[in-house]
């Protein structure tokens, strides 16, 4: 029996086009998801002509709800900027501090073959902490029996 895993997502549509959240209790966080970044999400990776937004938004969180995400360095363009690693591709945006919990604002998606030169070391590092992470999670199913 596999370990069972689940997500809490809200989704709505207002004047900017569909917005969805993603909250992740433990680690106090919400995960923002744009109705731009689910477009660059489908225009960059996915390809699907025919799906809408919430299709995309489920396809998106069933392969990539678990990310290894980072704050790096403000630049002039960006405040408390975010670079992540997903299953597939890479995402960008900032966080918001509200009170004790985070908003991770995930601005928009790019395919792996579009990381510009400065931004190598973000992705190198970001992809061996998300490799770490999920070597971590087999490790313990396999310790647990969860696996079978």
């Amino acid at each position: 029996m596999k370990d069972p895993l689940w997500y809490v997502v809200v989704h709505f549509v207002n004047k900017l086009g569909l917005q969805a959240y993603l909250v992740d209790e433990k680690q106090r966080v919400l995960y923002h998801y744009s109705g731009h970044f689910l477009e660059r999400y489908n225009e960059r990776f996915l390809h699907e002509t025919e799906f809408s937004k919430t299709e995309i938004l489920k396809r998106y969180l069933s392969k990539n709800a678990s990310a290894y995400i980072q704050v790096v360095p403000d630049t002039e363009k960006y405040q408390n900027p975010v670079f992540g690693k997903p299953r597939e591709g890479v995402v960008l945006g900032n966080v918001e501090i509200q009170g004790l919990w985070s908003i991770i604002h995930l601005n928009t998606f790019i395919a792996d073959d579009m990381i510009f030169e400065n931004q190598k070391a973000d992705f190198d590092y970001t992809s061996e902490r998300y490799n770490q992470f999920w070597d971590e999670v087999y490790k313990k199913r396999s310790q647990s029996g969860f696996d079978k």
